[in-house]
């Protein structure tokens, strides 16, 4: 879990601006941090540097449109993420182990057979059918309590109990459950996925993991399979 709130400001400032030039510098000047303190707390909380979590963020992203933008040139992808032709072939074999034309042929399998969708009989479904399952709303903005944490997906169902446990004394029975998934598992790392959970809580909440989350467009639906979401999970609190 991260648990030091400049760096999860930290997170949210790299992902707001990875198409840009985001530098290590930049980030910690955003945490009013000198640089040399900022990248030990840094790796101390997230277990690798700044600018190898930048790096993976920008070829992550980079990989998730080369699935989801079949049509757009591979050069143009890399290149609103600023690398050259070049420069981005060979950093993304060096984090894929493969070249990226090859990883959009292989994208679609990879997701089905990825242990995220484990099913034995798992098929595609229809958009008919997925899009009978999706509900979108916008929300108001909530003030909540928040956990991020960096790791698989399939142990959300623990993270939830045991967060839950932790705060119950603050729930109400208008209390909204929100999970906020920034990857998708068939791109990155099956233990290296960020994720926050969540908890809507009155503006006077005196801890000190809470933040605001302004009014967005959410997603509630039962096989939640295109990442970053955020998703209404109502039936944790039953």
């Amino acid at each position: 879990m991260i648990t030091n709130e400049a760096i999860n400001q930290a997170i949210d400032y790299i992902l707001e601006h990875i198409e840009e030039d985001v530098t290590l510098d930049a980030v910690a000047k955003y945490c009013h941090f000198s640089k040399y303190y900022f990248s030990r707390l840094f790796k101390a909380q997230t277990g690798e540097s700044v600018y190898a979590f930048i790096k993976q963020v920008r070829l992550e992203q980079s990989a998730f449109r080369l699935k989801t933008e079949q049509e757009r040139r591979i050069t143009e992808i890399g290149a609103d993420y600023g690398y050259s032709s070049s420069n981005y072939s060979s950093a993304f074999r060096q984090h894929y182990r493969m070249a990226p034309a090859d990883f959009r042929r292989k994208c679609r399998r990879y997701s089905m057979e990825h242990p995220f969708f484990h099913q034995e009989k798992w098929h595609v479904d229809s958009f008919e059918e997925c899009n009978a399952r999706i509900t979108a709303e916008t929300l108001p903005d909530y003030d909540v309590i928040y956990e991020r944490r960096i790791g698989n997906y399939r142990q959300l169902s623990g993270d939830w109990n045991e967060f839950i446990r932790k705060y119950q004394d603050y729930i109400r029975p208008d209390t909204k459950f929100l999970e906020r998934t920034h990857d998708d598992p068939g791109v990155t790392s099956r233990e290296q996925c960020l994720y926050d959970i969540c908890m809507s809580v009155p503006g006077d909440c005196p801890l000190e993991n809470t933040m605001r989350i302004e009014g967005v467009s959410s997603l509630d639906h039962r096989r939640r399979e295109e990442f970053p979401a955020i998703s209404i999970i109502q039936e944790k609190h039953k």
